[in-house]
């Protein structure tokens, strides 16, 4: 992800907002697969926002998906 110059300055300041999923989807002739990974989301004050390490201390997607099963 691009983002755009900081309007508060020189560097962004990036604080941690919260875990996600991103992932892709790609449709072959043998059938549809899938990658998922879990990263963290990270927005600056100027309102950029960019996908970053997961932050292992947030909410952990993982313990969502081994509850569904």
């Amino acid at each position: 992800m691009k983002t755009k110059p900081c309007t508060l300055g020189t560097r962004h300041k990036w604080t941690w907002i919260k875990n996600v999923s991103v992932g892709s989807l790609v449709h072959t002739s043998s059938g549809t697969h899938g990658q998922f990974t879990l990263k963290g989301l990270y927005r600056c004050q100027c309102g950029s926002s960019k996908h970053g390490p997961f932050n292992p201390n947030g909410s952990d997607l993982r313990s969502i998906g081994a509850a569904a099963c």
